[in-house]
């Protein structure tokens, strides 16, 4: 949302978006943008914060819901709940953030900059088919994790980052060559 405005606004000071995971009203539907089997634990998820919040649960349930592989991810959640208890989300700036998400309207066209939109098939959170919608829409380069959830970075993060990789060294973004961005070791496009 924030990525796809500030192309929109300013695309000259964007070189390219990648949008993880994106569903944006009016290109999709909202039962399709947020999941209603997850409304039940989100909505207490909310009540359950403004009485008695629990953080190891709250984050617990939000690394359910959005990774694939949250049963591996012990030392993610305990990370999580750490940054939870030092800088906590109040639940007034998720529901700013939810509010914002609603309001938010896509444009009809692309933004000027080039964009991949990657996916994850598997999202539990969001249907995958809005990313695939909004990459119709926009005639946007699209790839799809067929495992990944909804946090692609977490889920597939090295394949996150080799899509990227490709994407940024392609002829068709006129990027320029390889030489001119830094990849992280073992990232290193191979001829």
């Amino acid at each position: 949302m924030v990525a796809t405005d500030w192309a929109m606004r300013y695309p000259d000071e964007i070189a390219g978006c990648v949008l993880l995971n994106t569903s944006l009203r009016p290109l999709n539907p909202f039962y399709r943008r947020l999941r209603p089997r997850n409304y039940p634990a989100l909505l207490a998820l909310g009540l359950s914060s403004l009485v008695n919040r629990n953080v190891e649960r709250q984050e617990s349930l939000l690394l359910r819901l959005t990774s694939n592989q949250h049963a591996q991810q012990a030392d993610v959640l305990a990370d999580w709940i750490s940054y939870q208890h030092g800088h906590p989300v109040t639940y007034q700036n998720a529901l700013r953030q939810l509010c914002a998400a609603i309001r938010y309207r896509a444009p009809a066209q692309a933004p000027k900059p080039p964009l991949l939109i990657l996916a994850g098939g598997a999202d539990r959170l969001i249907d995958p088919r809005c990313s695939q919608q909004l990459a119709h829409q926009w005639q946007a380069s699209l790839a799809t994790n067929a495992t990944a959830g909804h946090d692609l970075t977490l889920d597939a993060g090295h394949w996150v980052a080799e899509q990227v990789r490709d994407w940024l060294v392609s002829p068709a973004n006129a990027y320029g060559s390889q030489e001119e961005y830094y990849f992280p070791r073992g990232l290193e496009k191979v001829d």
